[in-house]
């Protein structure tokens, strides 16, 4: 038997599991067939890629912008 592929929808669907209140990452782990070892380090995976999304952008508004904005709401720009 070869080794099993999970979608990202799985990986997502099985890792928001873990996260409930109560959970037991192990319980979780042996009703979807994985190790908890596995299901850990996919937990590590995604804490890392959630920490390479950046949480907050701030933007700029210039008045210059404000007005340009305005003119093409009314319909006013040209």
């Amino acid at each position: 038997m070869g080794r099993r592929r999970w979608t990202a929808d799985d990986r997502a669907r099985i890792l928001e599991e873990t996260l409930a209140p109560g959970a037991v990452v192990s319980a979780v782990a042996r009703r979807h067939g994985l190790s908890p070892q596995q299901l850990f380090t996919w937990r590590r995976e995604a804490r890392k890629a959630s920490e390479m999304i950046p949480a907050f952008v701030a933007a700029v508004v210039t008045r210059k912008r404000r007005l340009q904005a305005t003119l093409l709401r009314t319909g006013c720009a040209g």
